[in-house]
């Protein structure tokens, strides 16, 4: 991590010099002091006093390196507006936080810390506490179900980010979280909404979609394409994603499904949906 601002010292050095040579030699034409003399010396050495002051001046006013600023306990929206105002870029990250309100900075989560100068356009990675009802799904018997599944991105009436790939497809990085069992799976889910698609229903994502892998802090990463070659995606499509926890035996039946496979609702012992996700392709 870097903590001094090489860079910014080094624009501030050539401009100071710059401006000591421009000044020196203005003043050295128009008064027409002799070299040699004492007023030239004089001269020499106010030029590189307003070369040192520039310098400074520039250096303090003009930085290369940006201060992470404390996002602890801001709602997640406020948090990444402040670092996008710091030159820098959010990446937020859900996190189980007890005690702290859902959407919020869960405190101590930020990386780089608050206070480090850091490169501008660098990314700054913060926890956002889930919500209580991702967090307690309810159950038929009453009780706090063991096997939990959300979605942190994209949300409900949010926006959905889908570069196009090398092979034309455009897949659309989403992420949540997942605790329970370890012989249950998670399956990734996309319907089309506007336009709808020519077969109603939900997608399985697979074939080079779906969850790519869950972290030792229960966050998981995937893909979901949207749109294919015949009938590419457009800015503002509609789609609603969802997240479902299905059973050993129900994946690999799902997954060894010939052509593509759509549900009218998708499986799952846990199921979380983002309703009206817009496109955004990139």
């Amino acid at each position: 991590m870097e903590t001094f601002d090489l860079q910014a010292l080094i624009r501030a050095c050539l401009i100071g010099l710059g401006v000591a040579f421009i000044s020196g030699y203005v003043v050295h034409v128009v008064v027409g002091v002799r070299q040699q003399s004492e007023s030239f010396r004089r001269l020499i050495l106010a030029a590189v006093g307003i070369g040192l002051l520039v310098s400074v001046g520039t250096y303090y006013a003009w930085p290369s390196l940006a201060r992470v600023p404390d996002l602890a306990g801001l709602a997640q929206a406020e948090a990444e507006n402040a670092l996008v105002k710091s030159g820098l870029t959010p990446e937020a990250r859900p996190q189980m936080a007890i005690g702290v309100e859902a959407g919020r900075v869960v405190p101590n989560s930020q990386n780089p810390e608050p206070g480090l100068p850091v490169r501008t356009g660098s990314a700054v990675s913060f926890g956002v506490s889930l919500s209580s009802s991702a967090a307690t799904p309810p159950s038929s018997s009453g009780k706090t179900p063991v096997l939990l599944v959300s979605l942190f991105d994209p949300k409900t009436g949010s926006t959905l980010h889908c570069p196009l790939g090398g092979d034309g497809l455009h897949r659309c990085p989403v992420k949540g979280t997942f605790s329970g069992s370890h012989t249950e799976r998670v399956a990734l889910w996309l319907k089309p909404v506007r336009p709808p698609s020519e077969r109603f229903g939900w997608y399985l994502q697979r074939s080079g979609n779906g969850i790519i892998g869950i972290e030792s802090d229960n966050v998981w990463d995937g893909f979901v394409q949207v749109g294919d070659a015949q009938y590419p995606p457009k800015d503002g499509d509609v789609v609603d994603v969802a997240v479902s926890v299905i059973s050993e035996a129900m994946f690999m039946e799902l997954m060894g499904r010939s052509g593509v496979v759509v549900e009218p609702n998708p499986p799952g012992i846990h199921v979380d949906i983002s309703r009206n996700v817009v496109v955004v392709l990139r």
